[in-house]
C-alpha cells in the first residue's frame, strides 16, 4: 500500500507565517485532513484561523495523548508553551488517530513554507528505501528576511546541509519525515525540552545510536521567515542551541559525528578561531607581540582558507560587504560555540 502523508506544525503565535505555512502545505498537493495545527499556548488566534481558513486540523499542545485519541483534540487552554517537542507529539497521536491513517509523519516548522515538490519528494524517498526510518531537508538560498543577521543565519544552514553527508546522524524537525512506526516505537521528542531547542536533534542522535537509516535529502526545499535580531541570534545560539547541544555531547560521551557542524573540518576551524584571541591578547599586554601578531595572521589566514567554499557564497548570494560581516559573525560563532562547549566540559555551567 503507498504510504500516507500528514503534516504537523507546531505554533506559538504563528501571526502570519502560519498562514503562509499551511497556504504552502496546501498548494504541496497536501489535503487539509492531512494537516494539523498544533496550538501550542497561542495569544494571537492565528494558529486557529489558520487552520479554519485552509481546513485542517487544529488542536491544543495541552491535549494528552488519549484525550487526543478520544475524540478532545481542543484540549483544555495551557497557561504558558510547553514548546514544540509536545506540540510535535500530540499532533503525531493526532495523525496516528485519524481516518487518514498516516504512515508518514511530516513535521513542518510554522515559520517556513516549504516548496510545492516537497511531499511528492518525501513520499518517493520513502517508496525507494524501505528500510529509511526518517529523511529531512534544508532551508533555500532565499530567505524573505533581508537583514544581514536573517541572511547569514539561514544561508549558514543552508549551505551545511547542503554540503553534509546525506546519511545522517541526526534529525532536523523544520522539514523533515519519519515512518509512523519508528515515531512511536522511540517515543518521539523528549519533552523534557520545553523550548525550541535540540529536541529534534536529540531524537535523531537516538534513532542513528540504534541503527536506524536517517536521509539527508537537500533537495527538499522550504524558505525561512524568521527575522533574526542580534539579541536573538545570541539568546537563541548560546543558550537554546551551544549549551544543552554542549551537555548532550559531553552527556553521551559518544564519538562525534562527522557531519554538519561537527565535523572534522568544523572542530579544526573552531580551534583555529580560538587561538584568535589568545594571540590578541598576547599582542597588547605579551612580551612576544612581533610572534603574535604573525600568529594571528596565520590564524585568520587558515580560517579564510578552511571557510573559503562558505565565504565565496555568501559572496555571491549578498556581495563583498555581506561575506565580510558574515565572516565575522561566523568567527564570533566559533567562539561562542567552543566557550560553552568547554565551560560544560568543565562543568562550570
Amino acid at each position: 500500500m503507498p504510504d500516507t502523508l500528514v503534516a504537523i506544525v507546531p505554533v506559538h503565535n504563528g501571526g502570519r507565517d502560519v498562514h503562509a505555512c499551511l497556504s504552502a502545505l496546501r498548494k504541496a498537493s497536501l489535503d487539509g485532513s492531512c494537516i494539523v495545527v498544533v496550538d501550542d499556548a497561542s495569544t494571537d488566534g492565528a494558529a486557529r484561523e489558520a487552520a479554519e481558513r485552509y481546513g485542517c486540523g487544529y488542536l491544543r499542545s495541552a491535549c494528552t495523548e488519549s484525550e487526543v485519541a478520544s475524540g478532545a483534540p481542543e484540549g483544555p487552554s495551557s497557561p504558558a508553551p510547553q514548546g514544540p517537542a509536545r506540540a510535535r507529539n500530540r499532533g503525531a497521536a493526532w495523525a496516528s488517530a485519524s481516518p487518514v491513517g498516516a504512515t508518514l509523519l511530516l513535521f513542518v516548522d510554522a515559520d517556513v513554507t516549504v516548496h510545492a515538490d516537497v511531499a511528492t519528494r518525501f513520499l518517493s524517498v520513502f517508496s525507494e528505501q524501505p528500510g529509511l526510518a526518517a529523511a529531512f531537508g534544508s532551508y533555500d538560498d532565499d530567505p524573505s528576511d533581508q537583514g544581514w543577521i536573517s541572511r547569514y543565519k539561514n544561508l549558514l544552514h543552508h549551505r551545511m546541509h547542503q554540503g553534509a553527508p546525506r546519511s545522517a546522524s541526526t534529525f532536523w524537525s523544520g522539514c523533515g519525515a519519519i515512518r509512523t512506526t519508528v515515531f512511536e516505537r522511540f517515543g518521539g521528542f523528549d519533552e523534557r525540552y520545553t523550548g525550541a531547542t535540540i529536541e529534534d536533534i536529540e531524537f535523531g542522535m537516538r534513532l542513528h545510536a540504534a541503527g536506524e537509516t536517517i536521509a539527508l535529502r537537500p533537495d527538499i526545499l522550504c524558505t525561512h521567515h524568521k527575522r533574526w535580531t542580534l539579541r536573538g541570534w545570541l539568546r537563541t545560539d548560546i543558550l537554546g542551541r551551544a549549551l544543552p547541544w554542549s551537555r548532550l555531547l559531553v552527556e553521551r560521551a559518544g564519538k562525534l559525528p562527522d557531519t554538519l557542524n561537527v565535523s572534522r573540518r568544523e572542530r579544526l576551524t573552531a580551534a583555529i578561531v580560538c587561538s584568535m584571541p589568545v594571540c590578541v591578547l598576547l599582542v597588547l599586554f605579551g612580551t612576544v607581540p612581533t610572534l603574535a601578531s604573525i600568529g594571528f595572521a596565520a590564524s585568520l589566514t587558515a580560517f579564510l582558507w578552511l571557510q573559503r567554499d562558505l565565504l565565496a557564497f555568501f559572496a555571491r548570494r549578498g556581495g563583498t560587504g555581506f561575506a565580510l560581516v558574515a565572516g565575522a559573525m561566523h568567527i564570533a560563532y566559533y567562539l561562542y560555540s567552543s566557550l560553552t562547549f568547554a565551560l560544560v566540559r568543565l562543568r562550570l555551567v
